[in-house]
């Protein structure tokens, strides 16, 4: 019996001892961790952070569908304009960032984030340099209603 209670007590200290330094290993290495994510995360030249910042990396798609006017002709003459929904026409945004100015202290930056649009001919329906889309100017025809109500 004695020797049952002396091997488990044995038993014991050496697993408090080992689950003791596995926690102090891990808030060791927790502390690293956290450490490295900081310095990595300041908008600082040469950075991972300030790369991908910079310059974002994932495309950004913008998608237009516009409703085309099929009979601008009888339209003219006072009929019901006739649509048709054609799209998308499809154009990559890219959002560098240029001009930057980060303060010796790391706790300001300035840029300018000038936005560019390029076709994607291979989303697109057609091809946004040829097709013809007439459309009806919703703020012109509402103006013009206004104007012959009086308002």
């Amino acid at each position: 019996m004695k020797r049952c209670c002396l091997a488990s007590v044995g038993l014991l200290s050496i697993s408090l001892l080992v689950a003791s330094i596995a926690l102090l290993v891990a808030r060791v290495l927790q502390k690293a961790v956290d450490s490295q994510v900081k310095q990595e995360s300041i908008l600082r030249n040469g950075t991972e952070a300030f790369k991908v910042w910079e310059d974002p990396s994932p495309p950004i798609y913008m998608q237009f569908y516009f409703f085309n006017l099929t009979n601008p002709l009888e339209v003219l003459t006072g009929a019901t304009p006739m649509v048709d929904e054609i799209g998308p026409y499809t154009y990559r945004e890219n959002r560098p960032k240029v001009d930057v100015h980060i303060l010796d202290n790391g706790t300001r930056v300035s840029a300018l984030n000038p936005k560019s649009y390029v076709f994607v001919r291979e989303q697109s329906v057609g091809d946004a340099e040829v097709d013809l889309i007439r459309t009806v100017n919703i703020p012109a025809v509402v103006s013009f209603i206004l104007f012959l109500a009086g308002l």
